[in-house]
């Protein structure tokens, strides 16, 4: 997730995810071309299936995610774009926003995500946890945001 655009009135953060779906779609094409030469139909039919869960994998890694805050309207809209299942979205109100903050996994200790805290519990701006991704830039930016427009907000 990351701040993609920043404006008096606006302030867009995103996930789009580019090279892990890509990576999963090479490993598919490579897997189906190089590392098993077709000779016959069984053959084909036995790269195939692996090849089929690299791009399948690839497809379902390519959710996407949006947070638009809007100072006019002094409201978070936000949408989930998931491939094989309807989109969700929702609206938070600046007013039930409490903290923005950095978590961490708790399995590992080494991934994270960021989320924001409202009066109706906590909404993380990705599902998924991540070790590369400017958590703490990002949390900064939606925070110094927020203030700049009167929302009190802090960050755990």
């Amino acid at each position: 997730m990351r701040v993609v655009s920043e404006s008096k009135w606006e302030l867009i953060a995103a996930h789009r995810p580019r090279w892990l779906p890509l990576a999963f779609l090479v490993a598919g094409v490579l897997f189906t071309l190089w590392l098993q030469p077709v000779k016959s139909l069984g053959q084909m039919m036995g790269a195939g299936a692996p090849a089929l869960f690299f791009v399948f994998s690839a497809y379902m890694l390519s959710t996407r995610y949006e947070f638009r805050f809007d100072a006019t309207a002094r409201k978070v809209t936000w949408h989930e774009k998931r491939p094989f299942a309807a989109d969700v979205s929702g609206v938070i109100a600046f007013r039930e926003l409490k903290s923005v903050a950095v978590q961490t996994q708790d399995d590992d200790g080494k991934s994270y995500r960021v989320v924001l805290s409202t009066t109706a519990g906590d909404t993380p701006l990705t599902r998924h946890y991540s070790t590369v991704e400017p958590h703490e830039e990002t949390t900064r930016r939606i925070a110094d945001w927020l203030r700049a427009h009167g929302v009190g907000i802090s960050t755990e």
